[in-house]
């Protein structure tokens, strides 16, 4: 009888830990929660900003996501994406890899038809298939062209919103030419304002990261993201990001400062 009591005692003492070990790491702070989503990721607080130049030099302390197109070898693009976060901007890095590198556009609004990255946020994290007035998207070319849009009550794209973003391009290769090229790095600093948003440590947002690739045919495109959309302008499919003070998981950092492919 006492053995039996003794085993009784002990099986309700461990069921009891695993309990509130569930339970601490359900509330635990900075744990991205993936079920249901597509993808997720923790942004780190950028604790002195970010000097938006171009040089890839101070996200040591983001965890990389990584993404590539379907396009066989040798001319598959692919790319690398980092962010981190302050009170006033969101900051955010790409280190694109592309043979044939394109920019022919300048000035706000006039990115397209041209190699470019892209950043889609859902700041009500409504998930919506439409794109809604909380709904927001840049796209950054080669040349530090943006345009910015925004969502409509109607679903539609607003691309004659304008916010403040502003961006460095890093070319590592040559523009509009045939000779292969390696790709390109950008920098890109968000006002939260923008946005009309505060956000805090805990903050949670859907977004995708994505790039648009255009070669020989400026009419014709090819584009891949974080998430694998069909189509960008859907926060339905995008993944969940969760602003964080310290990650729960340390960011692994790479070999060296300068991204090598």
């Amino acid at each position: 009888m006492i053995k039996k009591n003794s085993a009784c005692f002990l099986c309700l003492a461990l069921a009891l830990a695993l309990l509130m070990t569930a339970c601490a790491t359900a509330g635990r702070p900075g744990m991205v929660e993936r079920e249901g989503w597509p993808r997720a990721l923790e942004i780190p607080y950028a604790e002195n900003g970010v000097v938006v130049d171009g040089i890839l030099d101070e996200w040591d302390s983001a965890q990389p996501i990584f993404y590539i197109d379907n396009v066989p070898p040798p001319q598959r693009s692919s790319a690398r994406t980092w962010a981190m976060w302050d009170e006033n901007y969101l900051y955010v890095a790409f280190s694109v890899r592309d043979h044939f590198l394109r920019g022919t556009h300048i000035g706000h609004d006039n990115a397209f038809p041209d190699d470019c990255v892209e950043i889609l946020i859902d700041t009500r994290l409504d998930r919506s298939d439409l794109w809604l007035p909380d709904d927001y998207c840049w796209h950054i070319n080669t040349r530090d062209a943006i345009l910015d849009d925004r969502g409509t009550v109607s679903g539609e794209i607003d691309k004659t919103w304008n916010g403040n973003a502003f961006s460095k391009t890093t070319i590592r290769g040559t523009l509009d030419d045939d000779l292969p090229d390696e790709g390109y790095d950008v920098e890109v600093a968000i006002p939260w304002s923008d946005m009309g948003i505060a956000v805090s440590d805990g903050t949670k947002l859907g977004m995708d990261f994505c790039v648009n690739d255009f070669d020989e045919e400026p009419d014709k495109y090819l584009y891949f993201d974080w998430c694998n959309l069909e189509v960008f302008h859907k926060p339905s499919g995008f993944g969940l990001v969760h602003l964080v003070r310290r990650m729960e998981v340390e960011a692994k950092k790479p070999r060296s400062q300068r991204l090598i492919w």
